[in-house]
This record gives C-alpha cells, sequence and structure tokens, in this order.
C-alpha cells in the first residue's frame, strides 16, 4: 500500500480495538478474485475484478493503484456487495 494509506492504519495501532478492527478489515477481503478490466494512465492505475465475499455473496471491487518509489502500490479500494 502507499505510504499515505499505511500511515492512516498505522496511527490507530495503539487504539483499544485495532487488532479487532484490523481482523474485521481482513475478513472483507475478496475471496476468489477475478480481473474483469484495468486502465493506466502515468502513475495510476484502475482495476476491477469480481470475486465473492466470506458468505459467498458476488462483490465487484475497484482498486486504484498509485507507482510509489517504482512499485505499484495499492491506494484505495472500493467494494460493491451484490455484483456488478
Amino acid at each position: 500500500m502507499t505510504q499515505s494509506r499505511a500511515d492512516e492504519l498505522l496511527a490507530h495501532r495503539n487504539d483499544a480495538d485495532f487488532k479487532e478492527m484490523f481482523s474485521f478489515i481482513q475478513g472483507m477481503a475478496l475471496k476468489n478474485p477475478k480481473y474483469v478490466n484495468g486502465n493506466s494512465k502515468g502513475d495510476t492505475a484502475t482495476l476491477e475484478y469480481s470475486g465473492t465475499d466470506a458468505d459467498g455473496g458476488a462483490v465487484t471491487s475497484v482498486v486504484t493503484m498509485q507507482r510509489e518509489g517504482g512499485a505499484w502500490k495499492l491506494a484505495k479500494e472500493s467494494t460493491k456487495h451484490g455484483g456488478s
């Protein structure tokens, strides 16, 4: 992930419920991802994936990647449950 996104997450690492929050985030990760579409311009790329959630429901995920320090890193992600 990008440094700014990592900094945002790490700013909460001493919160009492951080471990629970982090586990929740991990549990929400797209299962069985399949690439659908993507494009890039300069140092930014957008990728669309389809997959399922932990309960097997359809999920569409749009991921924005940013080239940082010569490597592609996750900048943001949005998901839509219930298909495309």
